[in-house]
């Protein structure tokens, strides 16, 4: 049985949700499409590839909130474009406090996914 540290531990759901993705490290910014989502992580479709471990935030912008949803994030896994698909990215949320979570499961309990 596989450990509850586990990156896809929990579910996810499938999504269309634009946002945008910062890095902590760089210093840049891309706007990406949130393909998947849950409470433990995202998949990401996105212009280019990243780095294993890179240390990031997704802001997801939603009809129902002022402000994004900001989610601090570690890239687990990525995969760089292709002349037939676009590039993804897998991540790992890093859950700092209990407002980020809460607006992550209002997110999550929405019907505005597309």
């Amino acid at each position: 049985m596989p450990g509850r540290d586990h990156f896809r531990a929990l579910a996810r759901r499938r999504v269309g949700l634009a946002a945008t993705l910062l890095s902590h490290d760089a210093g840049w910014e891309q706007p990406v499409r949130v393909m998947d989502l849950g409470l433990g992580g995202a998949r990401l479709e996105l212009g280019d590839g990243l780095g294993i471990g890179a240390s990031v935030r997704l802001l997801i912008a939603t009809p129902d909130r002022w402000d994004p949803v900001a989610l601090d994030a570690h890239v687990v896994w990525s995969r760089e474009p292709d002349g037939a698909r676009a590039g993804e990215a897998g991540l790992r949320f890093d859950h700092h406090t209990p407002s980020g979570v809460r607006a992550l499961v209002d997110l999550l309990g929405s019907a505005a996914y597309e």
